[in-house]
């Protein structure tokens, strides 16, 4: 009985423990990549996606004001998102459902898709995305190729 008290206990603080690191980290510990981009009306932006988590799977957010995000998705056309070029195998864009919240717990994350491919090592993706919903002028944001949710558990 005495062992299955010290298995817990030595459970729980490795819990605590894990997750006060990965709130000291903050974001830094979720994002694989980061990308400064501008969005224009009219203007589809171009991405080159190098960091991939194991298993080939990458999660693809955009960062940006909750306002910026409500304008980019408040009408019928829909953020245009298209595969350029690869040199994974097998690769494809999985679209997610506008609405949906990530898991990742970073602030002002708002995911668009994941990229699935065969994982191989320094490896990129070419990606084009166009905003039709463009606020005008120039608006700066980030591109975040996150640590899927099963690598933050």
């Amino acid at each position: 009985m005495k062992t299955a008290w010290r298995l817990a206990v030595a459970v729980l603080l490795a819990c605590l423990l894990s997750s006060c690191v990965s709130h000291q980290l903050g974001d830094e510990w979720f994002v694989r990549q980061r990308i400064p981009i501008e969005i224009q009306s009219g203007k589809p932006i171009t991405i080159i996606i190098r960091a991939t988590s194991p298993g080939g799977l990458s999660e693809v957010g955009i960062r940006c004001s909750t306002e910026v995000w409500t304008t980019l998705t408040n009408n019928t056309q829909d953020i245009s998102i298209r595969l350029i070029s690869s040199r994974w195998k097998g690769v494809t864009i999985s679209r997610v459902p506008l609405g949906y919240d990530p898991q990742s717990g970073i602030n002002s994350l708002h995911d668009l898709f994941y990229l699935r491919g065969n994982y191989q090592m320094f490896m990129k993706a070419t990606v084009q995305i166009a905003f039709p919903n463009a606020p005008t002028g120039v608006t700066h944001a980030e591109i975040l190729i996150c640590r899927t949710p099963e690598e933050s558990l």
